[in-house]
């Protein structure tokens, strides 16, 4: 197997000649790795459309994307931490697609539907062709709302103690 050109900023685009020599013959493949993950994670195009996701990102998402019809704010409401509604265009994901910039674990809070707000942690990247102009962008999506719940009871606990 060829590597190709690095699309994925400073991550290789496929994995690297020593893996695939130890997974030799055998059927798993690159998706088939992203796909058994479980941690969401999809990329879409310039323009935001969804064109690959993984089924974490799914179940995170509470149904199955049309692909190049929805896009990655199709499935919730960003916040600010206080509940308010956040612009899409301030969202780590459009700042991405815009800029470039790249988001390591960015704290996000969602609001889907009727539910109460989920804390994420998002990780945008930018997606470049050979030119070096953004064509995409690949986010990796860890729902972090039990953990901070659990911080926030933790922390309860121990102001109860010290009272």
């Amino acid at each position: 197997m060829k590597e190709t050109s690095n699309i994925f900023s400073n991550a290789p685009a496929l994995p690297g000649p020593s893996i695939q020599r130890q997974l030799g013959q055998a059927d798993l493949t690159f998706k088939e790795l992203v796909h058994a993950l479980p941690v969401a994670i999809y990329t879409c195009d310039s323009e935001g459309f969804i064109d690959f996701f993984n089924p974490a990102a799914m179940a995170l998402w509470g149904r199955k994307p049309e692909i190049g019809k929805d896009k990655w704010h199709s499935f919730w409401n960003y916040c600010h931490a206080d509940g308010s509604a956040m612009p899409l265009d301030e969202c780590p994901v459009a700042i991405t697609l815009k800029s470039g910039q790249i988001f390591s674990a960015k704290e996000s809070k969602i609001k889907k539907n009727d539910h109460p707000c989920s804390k994420l942690l998002v990780s945008p990247c930018p997606i470049f062709n050979e030119h070096h102009h953004i064509i995409g962008v690949h986010n990796t999506v860890v729902d972090v709302t039990m953990q901070k719940q659990d911080e926030e009871k933790k922390a309860m606990l121990s102001a109860l103690v010290e009272s």
